[in-house]
C-alpha cells in the first residue's frame, strides 16, 4: 500500500442493498469492451440475476455453475496513465475514484441512472439518483464496472 500511495485500508465501501426504486427502464443485457476484454451481461429472469460473459464466453465458476450478479454498477470514472508498465510493457492506469460522475445500475431486469460519489480514500461511495435519493442494489452479488470515461456501454 505504501508504494501505491495514498491508498487506504478497506472499509465501509457504502453500497446498500434495498428494494428498487421506480423510474427503472427495461434492461435485459449490458455490454462494454475494454482494450482486452469485451465484458456482457444478460438479464435470466429464471434466477433473477445477470449472467456474465467474457469475450463472447461464459463465466462458470470451477463446479461449472454460471457466474452471475444480482445487481451490476457501472461507473464512469476518469484516468490517466501511471509510471508502471504491465508485462507488454504497456503503461497502466491510475484510476480517479474520488469525486463524482455518472452511474448505471442494474438490478431486476432494470437500469436506473444514478451519481457516484466518494470525497476522500477512507470515504465510502454514494449512489444517488437524480431526486438525490439513496440508489440501493439487490441483495446478492454485485459486480461493478469501472468505465473509462468516454468508452461506450451499451444497455439493452
Amino acid at each position: 500500500m505504501a508504494r501505491a500511495g495514498g491508498s487506504a485500508p478497506a472499509g465501509d465501501i457504502g453500497f446498500r442493498t434495498g428494494p428498487g426504486a421506480s423510474g427503472g427502464r427495461p434492461a435485459t443485457s449490458l455490454a462494454t469492451a475494454y482494450p482486452l476484454a469485451r465484458v456482457a451481461f444478460t438479464w435470466d429472469a429464471t434466477l433473477g440475476r445477470y449472467l456474465v460473459t467474457t469475450d463472447g464466453r461464459p463465466e462458470v465458476t470451477a463446479a461449472g455453475t454460471p457466474v452471475s450478479a444480482a445487481s451490476v454498477l457501472v461507473q464512469m470514472i476518469r484516468t490517466h496513465p501511471s509510471t508502471n508498465r504491465d508485462v507488454n510493457g504497456v503503461f497502466t492506469p491510475v484510476l480517479e475514484l474520488l469525486g463524482k460522475g455518472e452511474a448505471k445500475v442494474l438490478r431486476g431486469g432494470a437500469a436506473y441512472d444514478a451519481t457516484w460519489e466518494r470525497a476522500t480514500n477512507a470515504s465510502p461511495t454514494r449512489l444517488t439518483g437524480s431526486s438525490g435519493a439513496e440508489v440501493t442494489l439487490a441483495a446478492g452479488p454485485l459486480w461493478v464496472l469501472l468505465v473509462p470515461v468516454g468508452q461506450s456501454v451499451t444497455i439493452s
